[in-house]
This record gives structure tokens, sequence and C-alpha cells, in this order.
């Protein structure tokens, strides 16, 4: 009887520590997720309070990153390198609330969740814009405003050790063979932010995605970054701060 009693409870107690590993094993699992989540190319935004899409219209307020930001820029696929751009705003009440929409342009090959240099293709996902900068004067940004000069370059080479970063020659040895001269964009950057994607700069996840001015009529789609009409670029440049998201999806059914 006591043998029994005995095996009884030496099972129990195994059990139960079986069940505390695999707790703790879902534990760290879980916060593993997160952390790599948290470390990507894009902003890990939560779960959408709600469907952030009724009867084909966006329901600015229902976007995940809704209740941190204090403004939205939405950018959706609508086929091939078009987009419908849309700014969002809070009201007095902090009521979101539609300030304009505008057709914009994407990457050439469309918008991806893979991106990868050289792809021709626009990153799916959530961001910041990190820095306002252009050709022309400060037009009174809030965040930073970086003029170009003579030997700004947007390093493209995953080579080299300034990858996905803007450096000047006059500072910076060259270590790189190809790189964005953005002295020499003309109007494309007249006003341009750049978004926080692939911060980390990882060789090889893309580089340069910006949100810059038109450069012609028709337009047959970019390296991967928005463009928008001067004015509507000029304003964004304006208005963004660090709590402003971009939000770029394939089509309406992707949208978060």
């Amino acid at each position: 009887m006591k043998r029994n009693i005995y095996k009884t409870a030496a099972g129990a107690v195994l059990m139960a520590l079986s069940m505390a590993m695999t707790s703790f094993g879902a534990g760290q699992a879980a916060r593993e997720a997160e952390d790599t989540a948290a470390k990507g190319p894009g902003i890990a935004a939560p779960a959408p309070v709600g469907n952030p899409v009724e009867n084909g219209e966006i329901i600015p307020g229902n976007l995940g990153v809704a209740g941190e930001a204090d403004q939205m820029v939405v950018v959706v696929g609508t086929g091939g390198c078009n987009a419908d751009v849309s700014y969002y705003r809070k009201d007095e009440n902090g009521a979101w609330q539609l300030a304009w929409k505008e057709a914009g342009i994407v990457g050439r090959g469309g918008i991806t969740d893979e991106k990868r240099e050289g792809d021709g293709k626009t990153p799916e996902g959530t961001y910041r814009f990190t820095m306002p900068f252009g050709l022309k004067d400060d037009p009174g940004a809030k965040l930073p405003y970086h003029k170009v000069r003579q030997g700004d370059f947007w390093v493209d080479d995953s080579q080299s050790a300034h990858y996905n970063r803007l450096v000047n020659t006059s500072e910076t040895a060259k270590d790189w063979n190809s790189a964005e001269n953005l002295a020499t964009a003309y109007t494309v950057y007249n006003y341009a932010l750049a978004l926080s994607y692939n911060e980390e700069c990882v060789p090889g996840q893309g580089s340069a995605i910006f949100l810059h001015c038109f450069t012609a009529n028709p337009d047959n789609g970019s390296a991967g970054c928005i463009r928008l009409p001067e004015e509507r670029a000029k304003e964004l440049v304006m208005s963004a701060t660090e709590q402003t998201r971009i939000i770029i999806a394939r089509d309406l059914e992707h949208l978060r």
C-alpha cells in the first residue's frame, strides 16, 4: 500500500514539473517571438481594434497604430505601381478625419512583405518617418530637416559598412560601389521623408525607402519609394512628427 502511495506521489510531482517546464517553454517562445517582431524591418503594430475596412472604406480608428499615432499616412496598392495614399489627422475631439486622398506611385514591382535590395518593390508594413530632407529649404518641418548638399549619398551597396545610411563624401571614405546621389535628383527630392524601414541595415534587405515627389507623367514606378505630387510631399514634410505613422499594404485585404 505504501509503495503505491509513493508511486502516486512521485507521479504527481513529475507531472507538475512537466507542466511547469511546458509553460516556461511556451512563455519563452512567446517572448522570443515578440522580440523578433520588435526587431524586424518595420514597427510591430498592435492588432486592429476592429475591422479596418468596411464596404471598401478605410476605418482609420480601427487600424492597429491608431491609438499611438497623431497622424497616419495609409498607402494601399491598387494594382501594378499604383496606390491610393490617404492622410488622416485627429480633430479637436480626438476623432480621426480624412485630410486628403491622392493617387500615388509605389515600386515598379508593387508592394511586398519580402523586400530585397534591387527588387523594385515597396515594403509592406508600418513605419515611422525618421528624417525629412530635400533640395529645397526647410519649409518648416517639425522633425529635424536635412538640406541636401553636394556629396550627399544614400548607400545601397549591401557590402558597404554604410549600407542604408546617408553619408557625405567630404566626411566619409568611400567603400561602396553603388549609392544614390541625392544632390543630382533634382525635383524628385525637392521634399522627401525617409522611412524607418531596415533601420538595422541588414545587408540585402533593402535601402533608401522614401516618400518623395513625382518624377514624370506617366510614372512607371519607383525602385521602392512612395511618390506623391510635390505639394502633398511638402505638406507631410511639414507636419510629420515622431508619432506619425505610415502604413503600407498591398491591398485593402492586407491593411492592418
